[in-house]
């Protein structure tokens, strides 16, 4: 690394601010965790408080999402936190602009039996924003690895009034109770909508998720609707030389 490119990075503030006329968030470059997004005014992700600052915005969980303790993968990782250590470290900055953040990191065997470089991009919408995670397999075998999203969605004192039928039917949710929906459970839903106050949000997954978690601490303030595109204990196979994309679109209706 060059002097200017020493300086360069030591210049880039821990929290970036993206905005355009309707959207604003801010991204911390610990955990390239996406802080808060306010849509037309409205606080769509609850963001954390002085009381508790571990619960809200969108934590990154990987490259083992959930507990290890217990999953046939505690043998292979027994030092790894629960959720991994995507949310814990600091990303580094690849891009920032006006519209879009990349972050980057690299994992390698040291921490992981994967070689490869994980990317974070978070990119404003019209209406929303895109948060996609690319993970690119450096080896010549193929690795598996595991990957979530733990939105936290401010609920305004006010419940939400869900669209689909399937996610009706496990709510009321209640404190420190999660409730799972696998993707045979759900027909394969890669779409969640819900009204809130007078107006609606809708969360977009792509691929379709391997499971729906939804959870609460704090049923008045928040509830965090997850895609996990990994169940616990488990991952997703990047074959060899691969590049894997997921992605999750948050929206005001």
């Amino acid at each position: 690394m060059t002097e200017s490119q020493r300086k360069e990075l030591l210049s880039v503030p821990e929290v970036l601010v993206l905005k355009n006329d309707r959207v604003q968030t801010e991204v911390h470059i610990e955990g390239a965790d996406l802080k808060s997004l306010v849509i037309d005014g409205e606080e769509i992700i609850f963001s954390p408080k002085l009381e508790n600052l571990k619960r809200g915005g969108v934590p990154v969980l990987g490259p083992t999402p959930g507990p290890i303790k217990g999953t046939d993968w505690e043998h292979l990782y027994p030092k790894l936190p629960s959720h991994g250590t995507d949310r814990t470290i600091s990303w580094q900055v690849d891009q920032f602009d006006e519209g879009k953040i990349v972050l980057k990191r690299f994992l390698g065997p040291n921490e992981f039996l994967f070689a490869g470089e994980i990317q974070m991009e978070i990119a404003l919408l019209d209406d929303g924003v895109k948060i996609a995670k690319r993970i690119t397999n450096f080896e010549d075998k193929p690795r598996e690895i595991g990957h979530a999203l733990h939105p936290y969605l401010s609920k305004h004192g006010d419940e939400f009034d869900f669209d689909d039928e399937v996610v009706k039917k496990i709510h009321p949710l209640v404190n420190r109770e999660s409730k799972v929906l696998s993707k045979s459970e759900s027909n394969g839903m890669a779409r969640v909508s819900y009204r809130v106050k007078d107006f609606g949000v809708v969360l977009e997954a792509d691929p379709v998720p391997t499971q729906w978690v939804f959870w609460t601490d704090d049923l008045d303030k928040y509830e965090c609707v997850e895609p996990w595109w990994a169940e616990v204990g488990k991952g997703d196979v990047v074959g060899s030389r691969e590049i894997k994309e997921y992605s999750l679109i948050i929206r005001k209706l």
